[in-house]
């Protein structure tokens, strides 16, 4: 007789996450019952409530793992560019990461769960990506690309805009021809705003 492999605590979890994610960008938030993910993990409910609380703490774990990927696409220089695209680069990336993950961006942004409320440790992942941008200023600014400021308030006003843009985007409210070209000129416009004075 076989002796049946236990899996371990991290594997449960990369399941359990994994399945989560798919039901998410295949089916929406409603889709994330416990029943659900558990069976789409091939778990027991009863395995996925001994390594998560319940469905809130898999959607905490999918926000924080969201936002981590987020931070770093943002954090991604393009090869061959310097410190001066930077925030072109990292607008590119933003857009890129909602388009590529529509329902995960939405959740991490704009849609509420009820009785949701983040971990300490999901809001910490949450703050890295605005401190990616903060760097980036900080970066541009030394080098005089971008106009004297705190670099935290010249992050909010950019991503105020790009989130909006991309935002309108995701629920198809978007009369540009060209897209893609919209938003490059709406990032070549935040750059020249930002100029030095």
């Amino acid at each position: 007789m076989a002796v049946r492999q236990r899996t371990s605590s991290a594997q449960i979890e990369d399941l359990v996450i994994t399945a989560a994610l798919a039901l998410l960008e295949d089916h929406g938030v409603e889709a994330l019952t416990v029943r659900e993910i558990a069976r789409k993990a091939g778990v027991a409910p009863m395995g996925l409530y001994n390594h998560f609380g319940g469905k809130l703490d898999v959607v905490d774990a999918l926000v924080r793992q969201g936002h981590d990927r987020f931070a770093v696409a943002l954090d991604q220089p393009v090869k061959g560019h310097g410190i001066k695209d930077r925030l072109t680069d990292a607008g590119l990336a933003y857009r890129a990461f909602a388009h590529a993950n529509p329902r995960l961006y939405q959740l991490m942004f704009m849609q509420s769960v009820t009785g949701y409320e983040p971990s300490t440790e999901t809001a910490i992942s949450m703050g890295r990506s605005i401190q990616v941008l903060v760097g980036h200023i900080t970066m541009m600014q030394e080098q005089g690309i971008i106009r004297a400021g705190e670099p935290l308030e010249i992050a909010q006003q950019i991503w105020s805009n790009v989130h909006g843009y991309v935002s309108l985007e995701l629920f198809t409210i978007n009369f540009a021809p060209r897209p893609e070209e919209a938003y490059r000129k709406l990032l070549d416009d935040l750059l020249y705003g930002l100029g030095p004075r």
